[in-house]
């Protein structure tokens, strides 16, 4: 299909349907504007058609109608006689935009295309910061209704609910990789001195305080000995507060290390303390006194979220949004005659400890200038070893919509090439095959993750070629030839899709 000249693109985005496009990739190579920008065009010409109307009239279904030359004409008794017989008209619906129909609907619509680019990831990062400083203290917002309400904005990415997941925050920053490394290490030493003081903070958080206040106290002077760190308490005016925290100076002001939400017993407080962490996290980071280290760093901080004797790590970096993640699950703090246990919250607190150490002398040696590069904005791994060599690069953008595991990248060389993250690799047999792109380097820098350097191919997926039926049917042969190849070798292929099959002019890849 060839490109649209300038005076076309200015047609409405519905029209596009009846050429057959059916997807925003499709919409934008026609268009010859980026993803991003298309999305965000259909996104935007959608809100701003319902801004006005009252969101307490929105029913949510999906509905279609035929469509003129840039502009849709909806029949509103046709559209009353669907509602009555169909919840769901996806056969008539394009799948790449999705209307909110109301009781009360205008005659026409009209979708432009705009050559205005989407937003940058700094100016959404700023109308996310926007918002968590409107947003209800943290222990009002952590409750579950008010959670359940802001959450339905994605305004923070910690899994709560399900849509709202973000990516691996240890991917993101390498100290939350290293704790994770050290913490999942049974060699890892503990010293005489953790192994008494272990004993003894057991006892301590096992007791019954009766109150919050006793049992923070208790932990606070706990953490205290352990890291040689003074714990401060803060509520401030602008709905930052916490149980505890540790902070580090820098040269551009203080930063945040260690935040600590902490309830006396589970069930008590009206939330959850890992919750309640999350937002007093954001809220630190978001105020305006912070713009200094926005502007030059992901933010990394750990969590720690107690409630009665169980505890749990987490560690929190700002994206686009701040993502958050638990590092362990909630660990027993209670009595026990297992010494392996026993053994398990030492190395926790040892690899806490280290932590904390690395912590500070990221925030004090790696804090760089205000760049326009957004390094911090990216996975940490910038190099991998070529034989006696050691490759830099620097990463481009994600080659899948909103992947966190899939970038394109340059090296210092200009080569453009892919990193993988992924936790399982079988693909190198491929590359010997000439059948996946060639294999640079495959290695763990991440916790738990392999980090997969590959030649970059310029071609389409699968889903998006348009191929005659002869090139399609060789396609065919080529993919049940590489499946044949894989299971020869007891390997099963797991996500055989059209989007994971790359065409290329000369042959599949």
């Amino acid at each position: 299909m060839s490109s649209l000249t300038q005076n076309d693109k200015k047609i409405g985005l519905l029209h596009f349907w009846k050429q057959g496009i059916r997807s925003v990739p499709e919409l934008s190579r026609l268009t010859g504007l980026p993803i991003r920008t298309t999305r965000y065009n259909v996104n935007k010409e959608t809100q701003e058609t319902f801004r006005n109307l009252d969101a307490k009239d929105l029913t949510l279904w999906a509905v279609s109608v035929p469509i003129g030359d840039g502009t849709v004409q909806i029949d509103l008794a046709e559209v009353e006689k669907r509602r009555a017989t169909n919840r769901y008209l996806f056969d008539i619906m394009p799948t790449f935009i999705i209307l909110l129909t109301l009781s009360q609907l205008p005659s026409v619509f009209h979708f432009p295309l705009s050559d205005v680019p989407a937003p940058t990831i700094i100016e959404r990062r700023n109308l996310n910061t926007r918002k968590i400083q409107d947003a209800d203290p943290p222990s009002s917002a952590s409750q579950p209704k008010k959670l359940r309400k802001i959450q339905a904005g994605e305004l923070l990415l910690c899994a709560r609910p399900a849509d709202c997941v973000g990516p691996p925050v240890h991917m993101y920053n390498e100290v939350f990789s290293k704790f994770l490394f050290d913490y999942n290490d049974e060699d890892l030493e503990s010293s005489a001195r953790l192994c008494r003081w272990t004993i003894k903070f057991i006892r301590s958080m096992t007791d019954i305080y009766g109150d919050e206040d006793g049992r923070e106290t208790a932990f606070q002077d706990f953490i205290g000995k352990l890291t040689n760190e003074s714990l401060t308490k803060q509520s401030t005016t602008d709905g930052f507060g916490n149980d505890g925290m540790i902070e580090c100076r820098t040269a551009i002001g203080e930063a945040l290390i260690v935040n600590i939400e902490i309830k006396d017993e589970v069930g008590t407080g009206n939330c959850d303390p890992y919750i309640q962490g999350i937002f007093s996290y954001s809220k630190y980071w978001a105020r305006d006194k912070y713009d200094n280290f926005r502007g030059r760093s992901n933010c990394p901080s750990f969590i720690i979220a107690m409630a009665g004797p169980w505890i749990c790590i987490a560690g929190a970096v700002y994206l686009k949004k701040p993502v958050i993640a638990p590092l362990t699950d909630y660990i027993s703090l209670m009595e026990t005659y297992d010494t392996n246990h026993k053994h398990r919250i030492a190395r926790l607190f040892q690899a806490f400890s280290n932590g904390i150490n690395n912590l500070k002398a990221f925030y004090q040696q790696n804090i760089p200038a205000a760049s326009s590069n957004l390094e911090f904005l990216y996975p940490f791994p910038c190099q991998y070893v070529n034989g006696q060599s050691t490759v830099r690069f620097s990463y481009i953008e994600p080659l899948k919509l909103d992947s966190v595991k899939h970038w394109k990248a340059r090296n210092t060389e200009g080569k453009d090439i892919v990193i993988k993250f992924t936790q399982r690799y079988n693909e190198a047999l491929c590359a010997m095959k000439n059948m996946a792109p060639q294999l640079l380097y495959v290695g763990k820098e991440v916790y738990g993750w392999c980090m997969v350097v590959m030649e970059y191919v310029d071609g389409v997926t699968l889903s998006q070629a348009n191929l005659t039926r002869d090139v399609y049917l060789e396609v065919l042969e080529k993919v049940e030839e590489t499946i044949k190849i894989l299971h020869e070798n007891n390997i099963v292929f797991g996500d055989l899709r059209p989007p994971n099959i790359m065409v290329q002019q000369n042959g599949l890849r």
